[in-house]
């Protein structure tokens, strides 16, 4: 084991210049090409005033990301905080960055008087529900509805 996966990872917002590093991440967890790009990571405005993302650095690299947002949902609107997307790099998977991601992003979220934090997890991604409900989350009460609009 490396020096970089024994100390722990230090963990940050994420800045404009991040974008690479976690398309790179990205990239490397999706094997070869990303499910990212770049529009996707400037939708979220890094370190603007309603992203809530957070990167893990282990040494001098970026070891995981979470990418987060505050959305106004429902009626009486409501301040949620979403996470769109949470990943570790393979080489440090089980070394409880995760978790430490998720403990910062609640930090935040304490301290900007967010009261609800949503996670979207796959049906069938048991690996991801489990981490989910073993960090205190729990199914929603709000049922999720999708339309898939077909291109022109």
């Amino acid at each position: 084991m490396s020096t970089a996966k024994q100390t722990a990872p230090n963990i940050r917002l994420a800045r404009s210049n991040d974008i690479e590093a976690i398309l790179a991440l990205d990239a490397k967890f999706s094997v070869g090409k990303g499910i990212l790009g770049h529009a996707d990571i400037n939708a979220l405005d890094p370190g603007g005033p309603t992203d809530m993302s957070l990167v893990a650095e282990a040494g001098h690299e970026i070891a995981g990301f979470i990418l987060a947002h505050v959305l106004y949902l429902m009626i009486p609107f409501t301040r949620v905080c979403v996470i769109q997307g949470m990943v570790v790099d393979p080489a440090y998977q089980r070394h409880g960055i995760g978790g430490k991601l998720l403990e910062e992003l609640i930090e935040h979220c304490k301290h900007a008087h967010i009261q609800v934090i949503r996670a979207l997890a796959p049906q069938d991604d048991t690996d991801l529900r489990t981490f989910l409900r073993s960090k205190g989350f729990a199914p929603s009460s709000i049922l999720n509805y999708d339309r898939t609009i077909e291109r022109a």
